[in-house]
Parts: C-alpha cells; sequence; structure tokens
C-alpha cells in the first residue's frame, strides 16, 4: 500500500498503471490500513502476535512496476527493503520489464539533471 501511494503521488503515475489497476488497491488498502500494526515488518515487536503475511498474489499484476519504481526512486526507503521489493522478487512478477525499468532510470536522470541546472 504505501508502495502504491507513494506512486500516486508521483509525475510516473500515468506510466506505472492503468485505471483498470487501482481496482484492487482499495480493498487491500483498507485491509492494511484498519489493522497497520499486525501488517508491519516489526509486527511481533509492536503486537505480541506474529505478522499478517500481505499476499503479493492478491496484487501480482503490479507489484513488478511498483517494485521496480521503489527500488529505483527510493532504493534507500524503508520500503524499499521490502521482501516483496527485493531485486529477484521484482524480476519474477509478471509485469516486470526492462523496457519500464529503463524509463524509470532514464526519468531519474534527467530530473537530476533538470535539478542540477536550476542551481
Amino acid at each position: 500500500m504505501e508502495a502504491a501511494s507513494t506512486l500516486m503521488k508521483s509525475s510516473l503515475i500515468a506510466i506505472c498503471l492503468s485505471p483498470r489497476d487501482f481496482v484492487a488497491i482499495p480493498p487491500m488498502g483498507t485491509a492494511i490500513k484498519a489493522n497497520r500494526a499486525s501488517f508491519h515488518i516489526g509486527a511481533a515487536y509492536l503486537t505480541g502476535q506474529p505478522r499478517i503475511q500481505y499476499n503479493a498474489s492478491e496484487a501480482e499484476q503490479w507489484m513488478g512496476r511498483l517494485g521496480m519504481f521503489i527500488d529505483i526512486m527510493s532504493p534507500k526507503s524503508t520500503l524499499a527493503k521490502s521482501p516483496h521489493f527485493s531485486v529477484d522478487r521484482i524480476q519474477s512478477y509478471a509485469d516486470f520489464s526492462t523496457d519500464f525499468e529503463n524509463d524509470l532510470n532514464s526519468y531519474k536522470l534527467q530530473s537530476a539533471m533538470a535539478a542540477l541546472c536550476r542551481t
């Protein structure tokens, strides 16, 4: 959910997800938001109960794109450390695309160069 939320705030949303991809996001988001601590990586510490495992198969159609977005645009974030977004895992999702990965890298480079030109 955090990955989708981060992506939705980005100008890259138009090339990452299609409208049909958003149908699955609200129900999952509602479940996670209702019980955030239980889905947190530190759930055992926070709740005294084992972590509720996130079922990535419910989001398979966009986990590769979200993973690439997080890995490239926010590589040092806590979210990038998620086992769902490890490089091997991202590449295993059906929607993984080296073309999309290249587009994200190009966007990041162009954004960095534009920022340098403004200074």
